[in-house]
């Protein structure tokens, strides 16, 4: 059911030079049902923008947004004017981009601020009853420029708070990793996010018996989250690498 929320800002971070995660605390109604993965839509002038929502399903009274800002966009705009308690109004939440009720494995690929949703189900996933079949998390999020690198900190947390999750920061257009501290360079890789994530399964696969690369790689359930021309092409590549396409879950920006 998509409602109508109105919400107060109580926080505008930015994260790098064109990246800001805002946070609303939620006024009227003052709580908020919504599935890992779903958006909400922000009027501007009579104009709709979606926006994924970057906070854990765990989280009702409140919602984070990841947003990258345009230059001169309507919604940039009116979102980089905004202070502290000002208030909005969204419409939501809605979308089909939720994670599937199973406990398998879980592939995350996204790009950008395509990482909102999948933030969120992450997060999600890590705070459900710990039982000794949850499922283990594999987070590939592709940047271009050591100037895009942001949220390291968090994503570091809950790796080192929940064993079952891993990510890997992938940098498509550095040639090298002297810029990183020694300590957070096991968390990034040089090159796209899918020649990481094969090279990846190649060195998960060796710990495997009696398993074929496509049998291994189909134990996994694939979540992307990115332009419409990445997620077309990372689609795919996934289903040329074998891997079948009801496995594959995906959202576009």
């Amino acid at each position: 059911m998509i409602n109508i929320f109105k919400a107060s800002l109580t926080e505008k971070k930015q994260l790098t030079a064109d990246v800001f995660l805002f946070s609303f605390d939620l006024i009227n109604p003052d709580k908020i049902e919504f599935e890992a993965g779903q958006y909400l839509i922000l009027k501007v002038n009579n104009q709709p923008r979606l926006y994924s929502i970057f906070s854990s399903e765990e989280n009702k009274k409140s919602v984070q947004l990841l947003v990258k800002i345009i230059p001169d966009g309507v919604a940039s705009t009116y979102l980089t004017n905004l202070k502290s308690g000002d208030q909005v109004e969204f419409q939501g939440p809605a979308g089909a981009f939720k994670l599937q009720q199973n406990r398998r494995d879980k592939i995350f690929l996204a790009t950008f601020t395509g990482l909102a949703p999948l933030y969120s189900m992450i997060t999600s996933c890590l705070k459900m009853e710990k039982k000794l079949t949850q499922p283990k998390l594999y987070l590939f999020w592709g940047l271009r420029h050591f100037s895009d690198i942001c949220l390291l900190d968090e994503l570091k947390q809950l790796s080192i708070n929940n064993q079952q999750f891993k990510f890997f920061i992938c940098l498509s257009r550095e040639t090298d990793l002297s810029k990183i501290k020694d300590e957070n360079k096991k968390y990034f890789k040089l090159g796209r996010i899918n020649d990481v994530w094969q090279k990846f399964n190649s060195q998960l696969i060796k710990q495997c018996s009696n398993v074929t690369m496509k049998q291994f790689i189909n134990n996994f359930d694939y979540y992307l989250c990115a332009s419409r021309d990445v997620v077309e092409s990372l689609k795919q590549y996934l289903i040329e690498k074998g891997i079948a396409k009801e496995n594959i879950f995906s959202e576009k920006f």
